[in-house]
């Protein structure tokens, strides 16, 4: 996901080609992009899909951005599930590798306040959290956050550590495969 060049398009002309085609289509996955308007674009955009077309809408959102009047919203203008990228295994790394977002420091607590927020909006298995291995986490950190999201009643996304050139981590090394399978 990370390796591959997205081409910038109009979203209009986005939306139009997925009423187009929508029966060719399983799902749309909108991802908030972290910047000042990113609560009115992610409303804006997944009601204008909806309005368009019947294919199920998929959020990814930003927690620092979105609260649970947001999540309302949203699942009210037609998103039937929601992916939040926790990333992290603990607060221990979380506090480590997140850093400020845009809008402020990023809280852990306030990840999960809005995880739990969007269980009970969206229902069980409709809200996934997404998990990287290989950023400075045990192995029983991950099993403890594993245990947790799933608790909770929600899914589990689960990504290998890739550096990005340029990043602050583009220097730190891949989790092996087998580490990385041993997890999954």
């Amino acid at each position: 996901f990370i390796r591959v060049e997205w081409p910038v398009l109009q979203t209009s002309k986005v939306i139009e080609r997925i009423a187009k085609y929508q029966q060719n289509i399983r799902r749309v996955c909108v991802s908030m992009a972290s910047h000042p308007t990113a609560v009115s674009d992610i409303l804006n955009i997944t009601k204008a899909i909806s309005q368009s077309s019947p294919v199920p809408i998929s959020v990814l959102i930003a927690p620092n951005f979105i609260n649970e009047e947001g999540l309302l919203r949203l699942k009210n203008l037609g998103a039937d599930t929601v992916g939040i990228g926790l990333d992290t295994a603990s607060k221990r790394v979380f506090e480590r590798t997140r850093g400020k977002g845009v809008k402020g420091p990023l809280s852990w607590e306030n990840y999960w306040d809005v995880l739990e927020n969007a269980v009970r909006i969206f229902g069980l298995n409709k809200v996934s959290c997404h998990i990287i291995v290989g950023i400075g986490e045990t192995d029983k950190e991950l099993t403890e956050v594993f245990f947790k999201i799933n608790k909770l009643g929600a899914l589990i996304h689960l990504f290998s550590f890739y550096p990005e050139a340029d990043s602050n981590m583009s220097k730190r090394r891949r989790p092996s495969l087998k580490r990385f399978r041993r997890v999954q």
